[in-house]
């Protein structure tokens, strides 16, 4: 990724400290929110009951969580979602929350690259990735 994208990245999360600054009281989150670290049992219907892998959790905003919910388990299924959204009662159009939604996949993805980059295997087609959802959120300076 080049300078001048994480340069821009970082002056538009910046600029929206206010989304991101979460300054409610400390809430653990989950932040590896997906099918495999989520325990279901069936008896009269399906329950959730129990989480794995929370080497990730800390405390912080629970939209987090919210997000990967959203991506990994209803992986872009629109029809999901918006039950998703209606059951916790939020409203999918705020502008608001869009915003918040576009700084929060920016910090993910500087993070991602970066503990992809220290801990495990990264592969340029990773990092090629994570700059691509970062110039959808930003705009492409090449353009």
């Amino acid at each position: 990724s080049s300078p001048n994208l994480l340069d821009r990245a970082w002056h538009f999360i910046h600029s929206k400290k206010e989304l991101w600054d979460y300054s409610g009281p400390p809430k653990l989150i989950h932040k590896d929110l997906w099918a495999g670290n989520i325990l279901v049992e069936k008896k009269e219907t399906w329950k959730i009951s129990g989480f794995l892998d929370w080497e990730w959790s800390m405390g912080g905003d629970p939209f987090l969580d919210l997000l990967w919910v959203e991506d990994e388990i209803f992986c872009g299924d629109p029809l999901s979602i918006s039950k998703f959204y209606e059951i916790m009662e939020i409203n999918p159009k705020d502008p608001e929350l869009i915003l918040r939604k576009r700084v929060y996949d920016i910090i993910e993805c500087i993070s991602t690259c970066a503990v992809g980059y220290n801990f495990h295997n990264p592969t340029k087609e990773g990092f090629k990735r994570m700059e691509e959802i970062i110039i959808k959120q930003i705009g492409d300076p090449n353009q």
